[in-house]
Parts: C-alpha cells; sequence; structure tokens
C-alpha cells in the first residue's frame, strides 16, 4: 500500500472511531410506517422506552402544537431510541413557562435535560404526559 492510501485508511478509522459511532440502529417498521400521532407508533415508543436505559436518552424540542384545548410539545428523543415523541402538557411548570409564553418560538433544538415523562395507556389512545425536567439548555 502507499503512504497515501495508509495516511487514508487511517483518517478514516480515526473518524468513525472519534465519531463514537459504535451500532448501528434497525429501523423500526411500526415507527417508520405511521405518524408520530398514531396510536401503533405511541404503543412502540412506549415500548421502547420502558426497554431503555434512561441515562442513554437525550430530549430536543421540535414544536409547540395547541389542538382542541391540549398543549404538546414536539421532542425528538436521541441515543438508544431514535424517534419523536408527542408529549401531552396539563401543568406548565417554571422550567416550561417561558416556553409556553412564547410558543415555543425561540427554542427549537434546545435540551430538555433528564425529561420525565408517563405512559398513560387506555383502548383509544397511548399518551406521553410531561411530569417536569431539570432544565431547558440551547
Amino acid at each position: 500500500m502507499s503512504n497515501l492510501t495508509k495516511f487514508l485508511t487511517l483518517a478514516a478509522i480515526t473518524l468513525t472511531v472519534g465519531c463514537g459511532k459504535t451500532e448501528e440502529k434497525i429501523p423500526n417498521i411500526v415507527r417508520l410506517n405511521n405518524a408520530p400521532e398514531t396510536k401503533a407508533y405511541k404503543e412502540e415508543l412506549a415500548s421502547l422506552l420502558e426497554k431503555a436505559n434512561p441515562t442513554k436518552l437525550e430530549y430536543y424540542f421540535d414544536h409547540y402544537v395547541e389542538k382542541d384545548g391540549t398543549d404538546y410539545l414536539y421532542v425528538n428523543i436521541e441515543g438508544a431510541v431514535d424517534a419523536i415523541a408527542v408529549v401531552t402538557v396539563r401543568e406548565w411548570d417554571d422550567k416550561l413557562k417561558e416556553l409556553y409564553e412564547s410558543k415555543g418560538q425561540g427554542y427549537s433544538g434546545s435540551e430538555f435535560k433528564n425529561l420525565k415523562l408517563e405512559v398513560e395507556r387506555d383502548s383509544a389512545n397511548t399518551s406521553f404526559v410531561y411530569k417536569g425536567m431539570d432544565g431547558i439548555f440551547d
């Protein structure tokens, strides 16, 4: 092998290891074929979150929606699970006060540190309900 080839090979290995990519994620067909608002998607996501190590999850705000008098936060979940959660907010605590007042404007991509969700299930729906967090970090 030439020196250039050796260098390029070493650089590729270094970048791969340096980026921290240690495992390939297998696409989840249920989530790929359903919108985040559907019961099938939410049931699958709830199942994955119950199995996941919470320290291996990060949560990032995407956008806010108010629909039929109910407030929702769309949250990107990254790490052990990669998905979008539609989170119902019933009580706006001090950590979410400014986000609520701005209707989410200026918060896109902000991290929700140690987000706490409760999964509520009934025959018609599965919901992720906001229960708290440590804070919002930009």
